[in-house]
């Protein structure tokens, strides 16, 4: 049963509006919706400005999540209330998006038997997804990586801004990301990974007590990017330089301080 909210299914995409609930978690509910919008093709959620409380939601084909300014998807503080050690957990989709100016709440959730001893679930997980966009909303106090990826392509990264937590874009056996207008403010790595393909960084803020990039990638490009307080770059300030085997390509207008 979907609960606190408006549904409109007139047209052929479903659109869904979530009402604010307070202190309660509605994992259920939310993820009922989610259910019923790729159940029936596609749609988009709308959490509007307030307050939402949830455990583990699971992202499906063809599906919107929609955080409209002000709103606020928090996550809970039990680690017994995650699935797949993620907020946000997507695997084997497509054509699915997160998007608007709302922010995205890991809480700093602990897990006692988490790496290190403590690390949460990650806030949004991604495992063998396709053509998905995640644009314009705001991470903050993640549990783990920000946004972690394995095995994902062809995905859109925009306007994402990152505050605290650790690694803030994680990918591994990654191909065709384009990351745009991001500010990652990371307590670990900004970037991290391995064995990607085809990255471009373009026009992004990076701010992290750790590594700017710590990435193995093919084809790496970074371009009006603007980092500092940096511990390490990984990378010679100049001109251009290209990394082998990595083949990664710094240029055009970087700006590094520290």
């Amino acid at each position: 049963m979907i609960q606190g909210c408006i549904l409109y299914s007139q047209r052929k995409q479903v659109e869904i509006i979530f009402k604010p609930n307070g202190r309660d978690l509605i994992t259920d509910s939310i993820q009922a919706a989610i259910d019923k919008c790729s159940d029936e093709g596609g749609g988009i959620i709308h959490f509007v400005k307030g307050v939402f409380n949830s455990g583990t939601l699971q992202l499906k084909n063809n599906v919107v999540l929609q955080l409209e300014a002000g709103a606020l998807l928090r996550g809970s503080d039990r680690y017994g209330d995650y699935k797949s050690d993620a907020f946000i957990f997507g695997k084997d989709i497509s054509n699915f998006a997160i998007q608007g100016e709302g922010i995205i709440d890991g809480v700093d959730c602990y897990n006692p038997k988490g790496e290190e001893g403590f690390r949460g679930p990650h806030c949004i997980r991604l495992i063998n997804c396709k053509h998905f966009t995640l644009k314009g909303f705001t991470i903050k106090n993640s549990a783990n990586c920000a946004i972690n990826c394995r095995y994902c392509s062809n995905a859109t990264v925009d306007k994402i801004s990152i505050r605290g937590g650790h690694d803030g874009l994680h990918t591994r056996f990654c191909d065709n990301f384009r990351v745009n207008g991001c500010d990652f403010r990371t307590g670990d790595d900004a970037f991290a990974g391995n064995d990607n393909r085809d990255f471009v960084v373009t026009n992004c803020n990076v701010n992290t007590s750790c590594n700017g990039f710590r990435i193995g990638c093919l084809n790496f490009r970074v371009n009006h990017c603007r980092l500092w307080a940096l511990v390490n770059l990984f990378i010679k300030a100049r001109k251009e330089i290209i990394c082998s085997p990595l083949l990664c390509i710094f240029h055009q207008r970087m700006k590094i301080r520290n």
